[in-house]
């Protein structure tokens, strides 16, 4: 590895990255009953983490220099593999919150309104 914090990112990223995969399954779960179905999608979104990891895993690996000739399209790459990266942190970030929020909800003891309240 050219750099230990790009290796770091990336370990961080593909932890993120199975959080989100696991969340994708539950979901395809409740919401398909096909399980051809939820396999298909499930391994489409497989192929596509897949291939969005290549251009960071390149960078991680042998670094990215200005005196380097890249072509538009490594360029684009290295675009779109940091914006969707950077962007799965945020969502699964998301996600874990309200996770926790929607497990803690029940466990806050609600009071009952009382019968004979007069607010007017």
């Amino acid at each position: 590895m050219n750099n230990p914090s790009s290796f770091l990112f990336l370990l961080i990223s593909l932890l993120v990255q199975l959080y989100l995969c696991g969340e994708l399954r539950t979901y395809l779960g409740v919401r398909f009953a096909d399980a051809r179905m939820q396999g298909e999608i499930f391994l489409f979104a497989t192929y596509f983490i897949i291939l969005s990891l290549f251009p960071f895993a390149w960078h991680a690996s042998f670094g990215l220099y200005r005196d380097q000739p890249h072509s538009w399209f490594v360029r684009g790459l290295f675009i779109f593999s940091s914006i969707w990266w950077v962007g799965s942190v945020g969502c699964a970030i998301v996600l874990f919150v309200y996770s926790l929020f929607r497990r803690f909800v029940p466990l806050v003891n609600h009071r009952p309104v009382p019968e004979d309240l007069n607010l007017g």
